[in-house]
């Protein structure tokens, strides 16, 4: 393991990743070698020297990976796995990122053989690394990932949540031993969520058995016979991993991911002869797997049509659909306002498996849903850029939005316009206000608003920006819609000119620690909260809020929840009665069963570099946390999490609804539910 983590002050990152890739549950925890040019800091040396598991097998080198010496002296050539993590709070996060490529580089060049996971902090920096040679498959933007899992949780309440428990070890048996001990009971909704925490993602060939069935009959044959649930597969021709593929057709080797507690409960439907691992490294590094995650503007037709499997009876029956009215519907309407528009009859159909997908004429993807206008006329808020917008941020430059030195002073007239769209914003109601609580955050800004603006999106709200810095230009112009507000957030007056008092969520980013103290880390976070939740009874409405948070221990200073116990009355010595009880403060609970985070409330930031950790035992988790997040170069293969809220008395489902999306998790929400289900298309859950 190699990069700026190591040498991080706080090394919270890098601690982070070993509690996971050496976790107490794990019986086959690897030796693990950290590489950095100096000591290591104070707080990851006491974590080593304080944990057994990280004792026996963590072991510290001063050294670089830019150095062939040194890699010699760590036996890189015998590694099995190579770790390029990044400080998560630098505060030039180019110049993080180019040291981070430049480690990488180096090992891949010397190493090429040897499995690569290089962590960025900027998204548009993936790029850069592909550029110079380093597959694509290999590198993901840790702030990318947390961006849009933030999005997502705004859109769907507890997805995060239900994400990251997916992709962790739980301490489920050191919170109940603790309970046991200390004679605590454990609430009854606790127990149901540490229950849910205890399943994770798993990777396995499935069963020759399964060969010649479709990937929706397998997943109802796995939970019948084993109760596991089956999430992805990937593809054995293009070795891309595909969410809820429903139609595709299962061969005898395929590697496919299924949610389970435990490895044990998937033998049942795994093949037993075949190594998953080798068959889904060998398929990922094919010649398809890397041009189609090279990103959506790298696809050409030709590559299009060799990932499909284009079925005439499947094509008919979704060519049935009530979408096809739809689209007749909009290509009148098209062919009114521009004669020369395509019409219905010259766009090809590609049926992928699970789904539908549009490409026009000339072979660019056309959108399979309500297009921004519809969206505008149905639900009165504007849906965003028009897509050529869109198209345009996904080629945005490395620190391009935080450059703004030459943008033009804008004048009277832009400013009235401004204030006019940010005043019916607030009146309507119902936004989505996003809070930059430190400098430099446009980029992540940027990737949450791309998230809530996806094209496919049936409902979008509209947004407002808190920053401490004016928005730059590039920035407004990609996204007119959108309404920025300079100021300090921590302010009441602040919170009310940008709709607080009216808005439906808010999303919070922490921005790099200001402060080496721990327990001041997220101060700026806990003031905001604060005053939001003081004055929510006045404003009538309990506003949903996704916290970023530094340390998780500051989710008992945003809500004090502990556990407290009674204590014995004492008797006194002079009167001979029993004095009154005294005040018990409780226990702190951990931060991983809080009310909080089970809500979906807070996301800690530590919790992302556990990811990269899974990613060893568990080879392909990072792609397919990208797919459920829409995020990277996940765009060809599109998977969106959405809430269903259904009545109990309410009729079924037609079937063919329920055979196009998987259920995955219950949110418990009072009387209601909400279930969080993932689906190739949003046609597929009208």
């Amino acid at each position: 393991m190699a990069g700026g983590a190591i040498a991080q002050p706080s090394g919270q990152v890098i601690i982070a990743f070993l509690r996971e890739i050496c976790h107490a549950s794990r019986d086959d925890c690897p030796e693990v070698v950290l590489l950095g040019l100096r000591p290591p800091c104070d707080e990851l040396a006491a974590e080593i020297k304080s944990t057994p598991k990280l004792r026996e097998h963590v072991k510290y080198i001063c050294g670089s990976p830019l150095r062939k010496d040194d890699l010699i002296r760590v036996r890189a050539n015998k590694a099995t796995m190579l770790y390029v993590l990044s400080d998560t709070s630098a505060e030039n996060e180019d110049k993080e990122d180019e040291e981070n490529i430049m480690r990488g580089s180096m090992l891949y060049k010397l190493l090429p053989q040897v499995n690569l996971r290089l962590m960025l902090l900027r998204p548009e920096n993936r790029q850069v690394a592909a550029d110079i040679g380093l597959p694509v498959y290999y590198c993901f933007s840790v702030n990318e990932i947390k961006s849009n899992m933030m999005a997502t949780s705004c859109r769907v309440q507890g997805f995060g949540t239900m994400a990251l428990n997916l992709t962790r070890q739980d301490n489920n048996m050191a919170i109940m031993v603790k309970a046991k001990m200390e004679n605590v009971l454990i609430p009854e909704w606790q127990e149901a969520f540490m229950d849910g925490s205890s399943h994770e993602i798993y990777g396995f060939c499935m069963s020759s058995t399964f060969s010649g069935s479709t990937f929706q009959e397998a997943a109802v044959s796995c939970f019948e016979t084993c109760g596991i649930t089956l999430l992805a597969a990937q593809i054995a021709e293009t070795g891309i991993i595909l969410l809820s593929p429903g139609a595709h057709v299962l061969g005898e080797d395929d590697v496919c991911f299924a949610i389970a507690k435990d490895a044990n409960q998937i033998e049942p439907v795994m093949h037993a002869e075949h190594e998953w691992e080798a068959l889904f490294k060998s398929r990922r590094g094919s010649g398809t797997s890397d041009r189609v995650r090279g990103g959506r503007n790298s696809l050409t037709p030709g590559d299009l049509m060799s990932m499909v499997r284009v079925d005439d009876e499947v094509e008919a029956a979704e060519q049935a659909r009530d979408v096809a009215s739809w689209e007749d519907g909009e290509a009148k309407s098209a062919s009114k306002k521009d004669p020369k528009a395509p019409t219905s009859q010259s766009k090809k159909t590609l049926i992928f498996p699970g789904g539908l997908m549009r490409l026009g004429s000339d072979g660019k993807h056309i959108q399979v849903g309500p297009t921004a206008s519809a969206i505008n006329d149905s639900a009165h808020i504007e849906a965003g850029p028009k897509a050529s917008a869109l198209d345009d941020s996904e080629h945005i430059e490395a620190g391009l939005l935080e450059d703004d030195d030459d943008n033009p002073v804008i004048d009277a007239k832009a400013e009235r316009e401004d204030a006019k769209r940010l005043s019916e914003v607030v009146e309507g109601g119902g936004h989505v206000i996003i809070v930059g609580i430190s400098k430099g955050l446009f980029q992540q800004i940027f990737s949450i608003i791309k998230t809530l603006r996806k094209p496919w999106l049936i409902k979008v709200r509209s947004i407002v920006c808190i920053t401490g810095e004016r928005a730059p230009v590039k920035l407004r112009a990609i996204f007119p819609d959108v309404c920025f507000v300079t100021g300090v957030a921590q302010k009441l007056s602040t919170l009310m000119h940008a709709g607080a008092h009216r808005a439906h969520d808010v999303v919070v980013l922490a921005g790099p620690p200001s402060t080496p103290d721990v327990l001041l880390l997220d101060r700026r976070v806990i003031i905001l909260s604060s005053i939001i939740d003081s004055h929510k009874d006045s404003w009538g409405f309990d506003m949903r809020k996704v916290l970023e948070l530094h340390s998780p221990a500051s989710c008992n200073q945003l809500m004090n929840y502990s556990v407290r116990k009674a204590i014995e009355p004492r008797a006194s010595s002079f009167t001979r009665k029993k004095a009154a009880p005294g005040s018990d403060f409780g226990q702190d609970v951990s931060p991983e069963v809080h009310p909080l985070f089970a809500t979906g409330e807070t996301v800690f930031r530590q919790d992302f570099c556990q990811l990269w950790a899974s990613s060893f035992y568990t080879p392909g988790i990072l792609e397919i946390v990208e797919s459920l997040l829409c995020a990277g170069s996940a765009s060809p293969q599109v998977s969106i999490p959405s809430p269903i809220p259904r009545h109990p008395l309410s009729p079924p489902r037609p079937r063919r609804a329920q055979a196009h999306f998987l259920l995955v998790s219950i949110f418990h929400c009072g009387p209601r539910l909400i279930v969080h289900a993932v689906a190739r298309l949003w046609v597929c859950l009208l």
